[in-house]
């Protein structure tokens, strides 16, 4: 079959459509004709596979990956660097316009990379077997098909030369990939370099690395630190075990980061381009005013982004899940002599609450995982009198979510998308939000529940209408909406369901947009299960 595609999706893959349909093609550009087959259908969208590009995009560049398409990560690898940037800001906008209605033009252009390539200071590769001989690699994307992988252009390159001489090693040792069965094998491998230092951590299942084993990687000259980590579990999303035990050299790789002496333990977290972390982090503390009395960072890990803002406040607060990253922030705040940090252990949302309720917070720093903010963390700010909050997102459908509630109370005044990850779709961005009216809102006492407290808005008309749309391919009009509010108890906006004609005819909502209408009031948590509340 012949298409031509007409935009970018959020996965970096080109989209066509079939009978107003969307089709999903991987390492398709936009404006590119090609050939292609369809691989999966479903009700609403598919998915398929190029066989040729008859009419090439002028972006599209040879991939200097050989494992590109076997790999799969690099999902902009084909597109040249500069297009890469405008087709990522143009995600963005797009998402936050589609969840959060916000002015496309308040996203500035992104800050791009200096080096698109070799940018990766760490790795996690699984290890498996291949003509009986242990490998590293990738599993493809969205399959259980192993990729080896020798080389990656992404890492930076002597982390990659060091990755192939440990596996050697490895292999001369006569080690085998981890087995369910007898839960014994190796399973990861994880390395870290910074300052030309590696930090190396083996996963697998029995602690049986040999002496001569661990002399031999010690002896490659950049690793200083080695751990074996012990995971015996079937199935989990965390790659560490509970217990690491140190084999060789230091305990903690040392470093500089700007004007930072830190420490870093295996488990911690770093951003993983550094050169564009320090230009991120640049974006972050110019968006904080001087002279602040409290300054909270929320998902601090080992403290960097905390100690980076120290000057700027009589104190700051950092909060982290990750004892050991706790243990990082402490010990660098010691080496750096910075006596106005404070860190803590603990759920960020949960912390928060119990600082706002103890003190005034003037800026609140967050930088949460993929999922973004949770419900105790969202209710918690929208009950404080917290004056700005900077939001560091990895993910834009997340951080869309969440400014859409944070907009009730704060104003955007400034988005900024850094480009962590050249060469895929990821965008790292920066939001700063300034409290619309911090002398009339009133700061809410919280007080402890079995349950945690969830911030709910009632979506506006277009909202419901957007979501009946996207999930069940109907328009509604607002006099339907309005019919179903009136049905299930709702306070609705006066005069949605009246005719301005006397005695004219109002047409009642079709079951179908009943049931879709419904489905979006309990998206949105306006009403509880429509279905029982209809049996």
């Amino acid at each position: 079959m012949k298409t031509t595609i007409k935009k970018i999706g959020i996965n970096g893959e080109g989209i066509a459509f079939e009978k107003k349909k969307p089709i999903f093609i991987p390492y398709t550009l936009p404006e590119e004709v090609i050939e292609y087959q369809i691989t999966e259908r479903k009700p609403n969208y598919s998915f398929g596979e190029v066989k040729k590009v008859l009419y090439p995009s002028p972006f599209r560049v040879q991939p200097e990956c050989r494992s590109f398409k076997e790999c799969g990560a690099c999902t902009f690898m084909q597109v040249a660097y500069p297009t890469q940037l405008e087709y990522k800001k143009k995600l963005l906008q797009e998402t936050l316009m589609k969840y959060a209605k916000i002015d496309p033009s308040l996203v500035d252009d992104v800050i791009a990379s200096t080096s698109p390539l070799h940018y990766r200071n760490a790795l996690k590769l699984p290890f498996a077997m291949k003509n009986d001989k242990l490998v590293i690699g990738m599993y493809g994307s969205n399959s259980n098909r192993f990729v080896r992988i020798d080389h990656c252009i992404i890492h930076q390159k002597r982390l990659d030369v060091i990755k192939r001489e440990i596996v050697k090693i490895l292999n001369a040792h006569h080690y085998k990939a981890y087995e369910n069965a007898n839960k014994d094998g190796l399973r990861y491998l994880v390395m870290r370099i910074l300052e030309s230092k590696v930090q190396v951590t083996i996963v697998g299942g029995k602690n049986d690395i040999s002496k001569d084993c661990i002399d031999q990687i010690m002896n490659i000259e950049e690793v200083v630190s080695l751990y074996f980590s012990e995971n015996r579990t079937k199935k989990t999303t965390n790659i560490f075990g509970k217990e690491m035990i140190h084999l060789g050299g230091v305990k903690f790789l040392n470093f500089h980061f700007k004007d930072i002496y830190a420490t870093l333990s295996p488990r911690s977290f770093f951003q993983l381009n550094t050169a564009q972390a320090s230009r991120l982090y640049d974006v972050v503390v110019n968006a904080v005013a001087d002279n602040q009395e409290c300054i909270v960072e929320a998902y601090c890990g080992v403290g960097m982004m905390s100690l980076l803002l120290a000057n700027k406040a009589k104190k700051v607060i950092g909060i982290e899940s990750i004892p050991e990253a706790i243990q990082n922030a402490k010990r660098n705040a010691q080496r750096n002599d910075i006596k106005n940090t404070k860190f803590m252990v603990g759920d960020a949302g949960t912390e928060l609450v119990k600082l706002s309720a103890k003190q005034p917070i003037d800026t609140l720093v967050v930088d949460p995982p993929r999922s973004g903010l949770d419900d105790v963390m969202l209710d918690c700010i929208m009950k404080s009198d917290i004056q700005n909050i900077v939001y560091v997102s990895c993910n834009p459908a997340t951080l869309a979510k969440n400014l859409a509630i944070l907009q009730e109370t704060y104003a955007i005044t400034k988005i900024t998308p850094v480009d962590m990850f050249s060469q895929t779709a990821h965008i790292e961005t920066v939001v700063l939000l300034s409290h619309k009216d911090i002398e009339e809102h009133v700061k809410l006492s919280y007080e402890p529940e079995d349950k945690p407290s969830t911030h709910f808005r009632d979506a506006t008309y277009e909202e419901i209408k957007s979501w009946v749309l996207e999930h069940y391919g109907l328009k509604v009009s607002s006099l339907y909406i309005g019919q179903v509010k009136d049905e299930c108890g709702l306070a609705k906006r006066e005069n949605y369901n009246k005719s301005k004609k006397k005695d004219a005819k109002v047409p009642l909502c079709p079951e179908n947009k009943k049931e879709a209408i419904k489905a979006a009031l309990e998206h949105f948590e306006m009403i509880n299960d429509w279905k029982k509340m209809s049996e």
